[in-house]
């Protein structure tokens, strides 16, 4: 797999054929430039959501609906009064990286999806509401903008045009829930803590591969445990808001 990737980051996408043939395709009437594989024979094959519901953690994921124009959450509770359960489909439409990848369908192709980070990269106020009883809400950034490396090549290149606002706007959405939940925490008599974990991840790149994900999860993995370490060294708070700075 991760030979495939080289060839087109490094023999396709500088071939002057190759690249024409991709400006014709953008001629295509597709919502994106690659095709979603299908849940059952990729996502089905990897995650077993039936053991996803017989878990006592609380697991969330969102999707834009492009259709009716809202976000919608998918939970791993059956019959949820809010929430639809989460299932290949839910995380297929929650993957749908727009220009990428064709619009996720649902319910019969009645509605089309696309990723949440482009309406809301944070998406944590529900937290308050369905979990009125929460201590700290934790939060870890997969990626850092920071820490990313120039890109190398077309590829590279596209791929951090989509990635770095993401990184950008999470951080002020961040600290635009942090106000929410103050207030929150006024109305309310509470005193939730926000736990920003600051991961050091290294110099990053986004390399659609298995090594680069191995990696991630690795070093996500790793510093998340020293920064849990840190926090119950020493708390930094600042109010409501705690920031703990992971180590590398």
């Amino acid at each position: 797999m991760d030979e495939y990737f080289y060839s087109v980051s490094e023999g396709m996408a500088i071939n002057p054929f190759v690249r024409f043939a991709v400006e014709l395709q953008y001629k295509i009437s597709k919502s994106g430039i690659a095709g979603l594989i299908s849940s059952e024979n990729f996502v089905d094959k990897y995650i077993r959501f039936d053991q996803l519901f017989k878990s006592d953690k609380v697991v969330y994921l969102n999707a834009y609906n492009l259709s009716t124009k809202q976000m919608e959450i998918f939970i791993n509770q059956k019959g949820h009064d809010k929430y639809n359960d989460i299932d290949a489909d839910a995380l297929m439409a929650g993957s749908s990286v727009l220009h990428y990848t064709e619009n996720r369908t649902i319910d019969g192709k009645k509605y089309k999806y696309c990723e949440g980070a482009v309406i809301n990269t944070v998406n944590l106020d529900h937290l308050l509401t369905q979990h009125p009883d929460l201590d700290e809400i934790w939060v870890v950034k997969i990626a850092d903008y920071k820490e990313v490396k120039p890109p190398e090549n077309l590829i590279e290149a596209s791929l951090l045009g989509v990635m770095l606002p993401f990184n950008t706007i999470s951080d002020d959405d961040i600290v635009l829930f942090s106000h929410k939940l103050q207030e929150y925490n006024r109305k309310e008599g509470k005193n939730i803590r926000l736990v920003n974990v600051l991961m050091k991840y290294g110099e990053l790149d986004y390399h659609w591969n298995h090594s680069n994900l191995d990696r991630g999860i690795r070093i996500g993995y790793e510093g998340t445990l020293k920064s849990i370490k840190e926090f119950e060294k020493n708390k930094g708070e600042i109010g409501n808001f705690s920031y703990v700075q992971s180590i590398s």
